[in-house]
C-alpha cells in the first residue's frame, strides 16, 4: 500500500474504528460527569428519577436512559419533589428528583422542604453546565 493509499483510507476510516460500521449519535463518545453521576445512583440503588428534562440535564437523562434506573417525566418540579418524597416516605430508600437551573430548581423547593421536615430520604439533583 502506497503512502496516499493510508492516508485517504485513514481518511475514511480513522484509527479504531471499522469499515461498514457507522457511530450512531445515541452512542457515546467518552464518559462524562453525567454518566459517572447516573453510575452513582445504581450504585446506592436508586430505581426512579423524577423530573423534567432541559437544557441543562439532558446528558444526565441521556444517561439514564442507558442505566437501569427509570426516568419518571412529570408535568411540573414541584410534582418531582413531591413524587419523589412519597417515594422515600413509602419504600425507604431515598427518592429522587432533577430539574433544571433558575425556576426549575425554585419549583423543587416546596417538596423538598417538606421531605426534610418528616425526614423522609430526598436527594434533589439540579443539573449545571
Amino acid at each position: 500500500m502506497s503512502p496516499l493509499d493510508f492516508l485517504l483510507a485513514s481518511r475514511l476510516y480513522p484509527i479504531g474504528s471499522k469499515p461498514g460500521r457507522e457511530k450512531t449519535m445515541n452512542e457515546p463518545t467518552a464518559r462524562n460527569a453525567a454518566h459517572l453521576f447516573v453510575q452513582c445512583l445504581e450504585n446506592e440503588g436508586v430505581k426512579y428519577v423524577f423530573g423534567i428534562p432541559g437544557e441543562e440535564n439532558i446528558h444526565v437523562v441521556d444517561a439514564l436512559q442507558r442505566s437501569s434506573i427509570r426516568f419518571v417525566l412529570v408535568r411540573h418540579e414541584q410534582n418531582a419533589s413531591f413524587m419523589a418524597d412519597i417515594y422515600g416516605r413509602l419504600t425507604g430508600q431515598a427518592g429522587v428528583c432533577l430539574a433544571t437551573l433558575g425556576p426549575g430548581a425554585i419549583n423543587l423547593l416546596l417538596g423538598t422542604a417538606d421531605a426534610q421536615t418528616d425526614s423522609a430520604p430526598l436527594d434533589t439533583g439540579i443539573a449545571t453546565r
